[in-house]
Order: C-alpha cells, then structure tokens, then sequence
C-alpha cells in the first residue's frame, strides 16, 4: 500500500547538503561581471561552475570552521561537498532545460512570502535585505524561480520512484511513541541561553547582563525567537517537553509562569537563561491515527532523498562532467580562505 499525496516536495539533503539547498532561497549577491573572470571550476555538460560559486558558498563555512579548530582536511572535504552540491544543480538545470520546466509567478511569490515568514521579516525588510549586499531584487526572484525549478525537476523524476506503507509507518511508530508517558503535564518552552566564556564569577556576570538586556529588549515587544537565536546556540524552541523530563531549574522556571510569560533571568554554571512559557497541557498519549501523518512526510523525506541520491548519480554518469584548476581530480581543494 502507498500512502502520501503526489503534491509533497521534501528539501533536498541533509546537514551540509541541506544548508546548500538553503544557501540558493537566502539572501546572498549572484556573480557580477568582474566574477565571471576568476575561471571555471567544472564544466558540466554545456554548463559551467564558475571558482567564484564554490568560494561564494565555501568561504563563510570555512571562517566557522577554522574559528572552530576544524583541521585542513575536513574543510577541504566540506568545499568538495560544496563543488559537487552545484554540479548537481548544473544536472538538473540541463534536466529542465530539455523538458521546458519554469517557475510561474504566482510559485515564485508565495515561495519568497514563505522565506519572509521563516525568517519572520516582512516582504519589505527582505527586498530592502536582498537590495542592501547589491543585489536587485529581480535578481533575487530569478534565484528563486531556479531553485523551483530545481525542485520540480527532482519531484518529476523520483516522485512515482517513493513509497511509504503502512508496516513502515507502524513501525516508526512503535520506535517513538512506545513508551510515551500516559498522563502529568508538558509544556511548550522557548529558551534563551547566554553561554558564559569561562566558569569564572566575572564569565558569569558578563553573561547574565547580556541574557537581561536580551529580556529587556523582549519585553519592549521583539520577538523572543529572533533575539534568542543571536545567543542560543541550538534551537530556541524546545517544543513540547513533559514536566518529568525537564531539569530542576528549568521546571522551577516555568513552573510559575502563566502562558506568554518570561522568565527572570535565571542564572547557571554554564551561563545566564531566561525562559518563556508558550503554553502548558495535561499529557495525553498520542495515538497512531494522530501522528501519522508527521511520520508519513518524515519517512517520505527520506524516501525522496534517497531515491534523489539514485537518480542525481544516474545523471552523472549520462552527462560530461570535468573538474578544472585546483579542483582537477576531485581531491583537496586549496583555493585561498576568505580574509
């Protein structure tokens, strides 16, 4: 049996994969004229990637990734990944090109009108964003429009290629939810974490005035999302978290706050926090019928990018494919780090 509607289009990837993915739906410039003179990392059918791509994509990575202590090799793999993530682009910009696949206006606006809510800016703040690192905003829609494309070509091709059956959703379901609690009470908790440099009074201190002046600024009416994610290293959201499960000082946190509350500042060995309770619920265990539609577009993801993986390699081996320059022989890449 296959269950799922034809309509679904998972993200392609995962990890550094999908930050690529994402990279093409972010604000960032296009390659002027002075960037087509740097040369050709491969040439890929009748396509080309310009070095200036790769670099585009791989130097702000590589500034993490150095200031994390990451060694050489690794960051060369990571611009390998980076290279071989744009040729498949190139693969199915050919593949859409052949079938005649375009992106209508009315997809291109509510996809630029998703990216907006995502990042919780309005319309205008992302065309002044777009505008701002010289880009036009025509540009910009053209990015977006080849990324649907993109999108539509792996969707033609692997859609009818996934299947999800029921014994695969029971199990899944089985896996996650067999030992769910049978009754107490969760809640939804937004967190906000200042980490402190070092375990020292001083580290403390410092981190606690920040985590304040970051309340401060939500009381005043900001978004707890948008300031928390300037510090918090994970997700601010934590979701759903059952009373039993959270630690002592975040229960003593909560446990006082109606919802749409925050927190004082709470502060900690490792750093200063400040909570926000969204909402709170007697726990109810989740039945099969429930959440099965969650797990049925979780298993489908994977499903398309594995069958996404296949079909990519396929056109591969159908299309002439060249790495140039420093990216000859598809080993180490060792182009000049950004400054």
């Amino acid at each position: 049996m296959t269950t799922g509607r034809d309509t679904r289009t998972p993200r392609r990837g995962r990890g550094l994969a999908a930050a690529l993915a994402s990279a093409l739906l972010a604000v960032s410039p296009v390659a002027h004229s002075a960037d087509l003179l740097d040369g050709i990392a491969a040439q890929v059918g009748t396509e080309v990637v310009l070095i200036s791509e790769v670099k585009r994509i791989a130097d702000p990575i590589e500034k993490r990734m150095r200031a994390g202590g990451v060694e050489e090799a690794e960051i060369a793999d990571m611009k390998a990944e980076v290279l071989d993530s744009l040729i498949e682009n190139r693969l199915l910009d050919l593949t859409a090109q052949r079938a005649e696949v375009e992106a209508e206006d009315d997809e291109i606006d509510q996809t630029i009108a998703s990216i907006a809510a995502e990042n919780r800016i309005s319309l205008d703040t992302m065309r002044r964003s777009v505008e701002a690192q010289g880009l036009s905003y025509e540009e910009y829609r053209q990015k977006i429009a080849q990324e649907i494309v993109r999108q539509k070509v792996m969707g033609g091709m692997v859609r009818s290629r996934v299947e999800v059956t029921e014994e695969d959703l029971r199990e899944l379901f089985d896996e996650r939810y067999s030992d769910q609690p049978s009754g107490g009470v969760e809640a939804h908790v937004y967190h906000l974490i200042v980490p402190a440099i070092e375990r020292k009074r001083w580290a403390l201190d410092i981190a606690c005035e920040e985590a304040a002046e970051a309340r401060a600024r939500i009381e005043d009416g900001e978004d707890f999302i948008v300031v928390a994610s300037e510090t918090t290293p994970t997700s601010p959201d934590l979701g759903w978290l059952p009373y039993e499960d959270l630690a002592a000082w975040m229960l003593d946190g909560i446990r006082p706050l109606r919802p749409g509350q925050t927190s004082d500042v709470i502060g900690l060995d490792f750093g200063c926090s400040v909570l926000h309770l969204v909402d709170r619920r007697e726990v109810r265990p989740r039945t099969f019928e429930e959440v099965k539609p969650e797990l049925e577009q979780e298993l489908y993801g994977r499903a398309f990018e594995r069958e996404s993986r296949v079909m990519l390699d396929k056109l591969r081996k159908q299309t002439f494919i060249e790495k140039r320059g420093v990216f000859a022989g598809g080993g180490r890449l060792e182009f000049e780090a950004a400054p």
